[in-house]
């Protein structure tokens, strides 16, 4: 999958975009050699409401172990007007109103 061009902006690791998400089938061919080649197992959602399977919590910081090979939508997420992250700042999205 192409990706280049896409942009990029400090992800927090809070996780709060993190998943469930739709997949496409080349995604997760993508993702399933990723895992075989890393020695990882497969994941699945538990239920349509849970975060992604493969975002570790590891002292309050989560990590996606598919970063790599992450899906489309994952990467675009924080960098488009229409998927703006809730706690960071990216290049040309505007930041939502601060909640008090």
């Amino acid at each position: 999958m192409d990706i280049e061009g896409i942009a990029n902006f400090t992800c927090l690791r809070c996780g709060a975009c993190c998943g469930p998400h739709y997949v496409s089938e080349e995604e997760q061919k993508e993702i399933e050699t990723y895992l075989a080649k890393a020695g990882l197992e497969k994941r699945l959602y538990l239920s349509m409401y849970d975060k992604c399977p493969y975002l570790d919590l590891v002292k309050d910081i989560y990590t996606c172990l598919i970063y790599p090979v992450r899906p489309l939508i994952c990467r675009l997420m924080g960098v488009t007007e229409s998927m703006p992250c809730s706690r960071s700042i990216a290049p040309g999205i505007k930041q939502p109103p601060e909640q008090s």
